[in-house]
């Protein structure tokens, strides 16, 4: 999201507080991706003199004053809402003044006034990168002093999900065309709209429906892509209301949207069915799927913890779609005997190593992955008895922080193939056709990983 900053608004606890004109405090407001929202309050507070008036004395706790929402009304008459709010403390700015800041997650705004509390009925976002990957490019030309735009669609509305809370859909097309003595001006978009049948709360909203598409997107991309706006209406109110609200930077990057992983014009024919998939998907599956999206971002930590992350990733996804060895009945009568002969003094902690069984080891995992990611997984890693020999003393010495002598680039190697595994997988449950896949290979998505990997893991007939 941009970074945003209002003229001077003046601030107070609830609408009808602020038309009242009693404890206003005036104050500007601005917002960061990165920051989230800031309030600077230079003369005034809106934590310590109301207090004082209303009860006559103020206790000074270690604990800062939070507010679940705080209110204002900008300069230009923009209607402004913080969403959990925190202050940091009230300090003089000059003798007998004094002077606050305060911290929040979202910051609300709107031309109209509106009442936070309750369900959304609609939202609209935008996603870094959608437009390109639909196609959304145009050559105009002058043809018989008649504008003529190719390559562009005009007011198109694709489904792309339904369920018993919501509809979404993707509206794209070409924007009004303008005209000055510099020439022709125009633009793209493509918005994703969602229609509630009986309404969420705005935080409802952000965990499910915007996030899961955003990370179907991310996933297309082969890049954690970034929210770039989002408007929502509130029941009873037809006024949008923006909504700007904190998450981790992405870094923009030029890429070819024809050679991303998932390319659109090859599920553009299945895409409510694939998104459907997606956006259903639970447990192991589910979690495996945020972990493998956010591994995808540009983050800044160790490799040894990269390496971490993508190993608990592949072993939820692995997990996923794996039945238990023994039924818990069928393992006790199997258990049981043994357990009876057991040394009183290690029969708790067999009854909990036996009691594993019932689960398929971490080597099992492996090779259920492997088997199912099938002849792509065997050409990214050629050699995978070796691989998965390597992988068990990788994560072991990981998990259980033993002393680790491997060299960087054998974690880095792990890590990407894991990735690159785990897109087969998750690609071939969301039933893409095999074009898709053998497109994979080909695309420009850690290509370099891709033949680092299979390099270092050859099978030794490669090398005969």
């Amino acid at each position: 999201m941009e970074d945003k900053v209002w003229k001077t608004a003046l601030w107070n606890r609830s609408w009808d507080d602020l038309k009242a004109k009693k404890y206003n405090a005036e104050g500007f407001c601005q917002f960061s991706e990165d920051k989230g929202v800031h309030l600077e309050i230079p003369s005034g507070d809106l934590s310590l003199t109301r207090k004082l008036a209303e009860t006559g004395h103020c206790e000074i706790g270690m604990e800062s004053d939070r507010y679940e929402y705080l209110f204002g009304i900008t300069q230009d008459g923009i209607y402004l809402l913080l969403i959990d709010a925190i202050s940091n403390r009230v300090g003089l700015s000059f003798p007998g003044h004094t002077r606050e800041s305060l911290e929040a997650s979202t910051v609300l705004s709107s031309h109209d006034e509106f009442d936070p509390s309750i369900p959304i009925s609609t939202a609209d976002f935008e996603i870094e990168g959608l437009r390109k990957w639909l196609g959304l490019h145009s050559s105009p030309e002058i043809r018989e002093d008649n504008l003529v735009i190719e390559g562009g669609r005009q007011n198109e509305v694709i489904d792309v999900y339904r369920s018993d809370r919501c509809a979404m859909t993707i509206h794209s097309g070409i924007g009004k065309i303008k005209s000055d003595h510099e020439g022709f001006r125009y633009s793209t978009y493509a918005t994703v709209h969602v229609d509630y049948k009986n309404g969420v709360s705005l935080d409802d909203f952000w965990s499910c429906e915007l996030w899961k598409f955003q990370s179907f997107l991310s996933f297309c991309f082969g890049a954690y892509t970034s929210i770039r706006q989002v408007r929502v209406k509130f029941k009873d109110n037809g006024s949008p209301v923006e909504v700007h609200r904190g998450s981790f930077l992405t870094r923009n990057t030029i890429r070819n949207y024809q050679c991303v992983p998932v390319p659109f014009q090859l599920i553009k024919s299945i895409l409510f069915d694939v998104v459907t998939r997606w956006m259903e998907m639970k447990g192991d599956e589910s979690q495996s799927s945020k972990m493998l999206v956010s591994l995808l971002g540009s983050w800044k930590i160790p490799v040894d913890l990269k390496f971490f992350a993508a190993s608990s990733m592949f072993e939820s996804l692995a997990r996923s779609g794996c039945d238990e060895c023994f039924d818990k009945k069928d393992l006790e009568c199997l258990i049981t005997p043994m357990l009876r002969v057991a040394d009183e003094s290690i029969r708790d902690r067999a009854r909990g190593l036996l009691g594993l069984l019932r689960q398929p080891s971490y080597s099992m995992l492996l090779d259920h992955a492997y088997e199912e990611s099938d002849r792509w997984g065997r050409g990214i890693v050629p050699d995978w008895k070796r691989f998965r020999k390597e992988q068990n003393k990788l994560r072991n010495a990981s998990a259980h922080a033993l002393e680790n002598n491997s060299e960087y680039e054998q974690m880095v190697d792990h890590h990407d193939a894991q990735i690159l595994i785990a897109y087969v997988i998750i690609m071939k449950r969301l039933k893409l056709p095999d074009e898709v896949l053998d497109q994979f290979e080909d695309s420009t998505f850690m290509n370099v990983s891709r033949w680092r990997v299979s390099e270092h893991y050859a099978s030794n007939d490669s090398h005969s």
